[in-house]
């Protein structure tokens, strides 16, 4: 878009986002899809150049004989994910954005800091399968949350000192 000279625009590849310039004397705002119903969990704020995915399992899975199976594959045990529904960050680098979604989703609500910590990021946010949210502070700043019911399970800064959940 930039090469084209576009200055402000937003690029949805599959709710996948990317956002050059302002939407005219606002940020673009964006919403983050809720992953057990129809409509929106949170919505926030992007600033200019920022990029915000979500990696989820309520799109792609496979229900067989009532259960669900996520396309999140945990490559420790082989089996879907299904402690995580939905991990979305925010970071300059789409690519970053995209797999740290998938790494988190894998990681899960007991190793998600330190995987957030591994990759460098500060916007996190988390829903586990009982709609709990685990997420930075820093996103938690940026989130005007849409849903009354969201209860926000843990609030953890991976790049604080004494952030390693693993010691």
């Amino acid at each position: 878009m930039r090469h084209r000279g576009i200055k402000n625009g937003v690029l949805n590849a599959g709710g996948d986002l990317n956002v050059i310039g302002r939407h005219g004397a606002r940020l673009w705002r964006a919403g983050i899809r809720h992953p057990k119903h129809w409509g929106v969990i949170a919505t926030l704020d992007l600033k200019p150049g920022e990029a915000l995915y979500t990696s989820g399992n309520y799109f792609r899975f496979k229900e067989h004989e009532g259960k669900r199976y996520s396309h999140i594959l945990d490559p420790r045990t082989g089996w879907p994910v299904d402690h995580i529904i939905s991990a979305t960050v925010i970071h300059h680098n789409g690519a970053l954005a995209d797999a740290a979604a998938t790494a988190l989703s894998v990681a899960g609500p007991k190793g998600w800091v330190d995987t957030a910590r591994n990759m460098g990021l500060r916007h996190v946010l988390l829903v586990d399968k009982n709609g709990g949210l685990y997420l930075t502070p820093q996103m938690q700043q940026r989130l005007v949350l849409s849903d009354a019911k969201a209860k926000i399970i843990e609030v953890r800064d991976p790049l604080a000192p004494g952030s390693l959940t693993n010691q």
